[in-house]
Order: C-alpha cells, then sequence, then structure tokens
C-alpha cells in the first residue's frame, strides 16, 4: 500500500460525489485542505507506530459508525476507503449529533485492510475518544 494508493482512492470518492452534486466546491477544498495535512505531518515524522496504527485501525473497524466507500477495481483487486462516519455534507455540518470526522482511516484492498490517514498520524485522535 502506497500514498499513491490512498490518493487514487480518496480522489475517485471525491470526484464521484462532486458529481453528484453532493460535494460543494467548499466542501471539495475542505477536503483536498485535510488531505494535504495529513501528507505534511506524515512528511514531518508525526507518525504512529505500526502497533498504535494497528490498534487504531481494529478500534476503528469495529466502530458502528465506520463507513466503506465505493468500490474501485484496481490492478491488486478490489478496493475501497473506509471513512470516521460518511464522507458526506451532513458530516462536515456542526449540528452532526454523532461526533464523526469523515477522515479516511482504513484501506481495503482484495479484503485486506491496511492503516490510513488519521490512523496512521501520530497526533491525531478519534473524536469519539476511542484512541
Amino acid at each position: 500500500m502506497t500514498y499513491a494508493d490512498i490518493v487514487k482512492l480518496a480522489g475517485h470518492e471525491l470526484a464521484v460525489m462532486a458529481i453528484k452534486g453532493e460535494l460543494s466546491r467548499a466542501h471539495l477544498w475542505t477536503a483536498f485542505r485535510g488531505a494535504s495535512r495529513y501528507i505534511r505531518a506524515l512528511a514531518a515524522g508525526d507518525i504512529a507506530s505500526p502497533s498504535d496504527a494497528a490498534h487504531r485501525l481494529s478500534v476503528c473497524l469495529a466502530c458502528p459508525h465506520a463507513t466503506k466507500g465505493l468500490e474501485k477495481h484496481l490492478a491488486e483487486g478490489p478496493a475501497n476507503a473506509v471513512y470516521c462516519g460518511q464522507p458526506s455534507l451532513e458530516r462536515m455540518e456542526d449540528d452532526n449529533p454523532t461526533p464523526t470526522c469523515g477522515c479516511p482511516v482504513a484501506l481495503s484492498i482484495n479484503g485486506v485492510f491496511e492503516p490510513a490517514a488519521k490512523v496512521l498520524v501520530g497526533s491525531c485522535r478519534c473524536p469519539q475518544g476511542r484512541w
């Protein structure tokens, strides 16, 4: 799993939402800014240890609010991202009663889950305080 794979999956998801009219320009910009935040943090060395990332991944996958994104077919097999809640407009509004952030937390390629984005950055925290 590479960061290029993450970009492919997240970019696909964002493009589909934008085409369907489910994502305004402001929300699309917010998503791209969020992605750049993870890239900067990882480049600066703010990386969770492998054991912390594995623990975070297991907690996120067991969370009832984890949401699988659209499936995309890669050379390695079917792939999709898993998000903290819905990567949607409702999630981005302040009046959402469930504390989710909509960030990618895992990638699945051919049924194998790997930590992604939020769970990889050492300083990130679960919005529900689960890790």
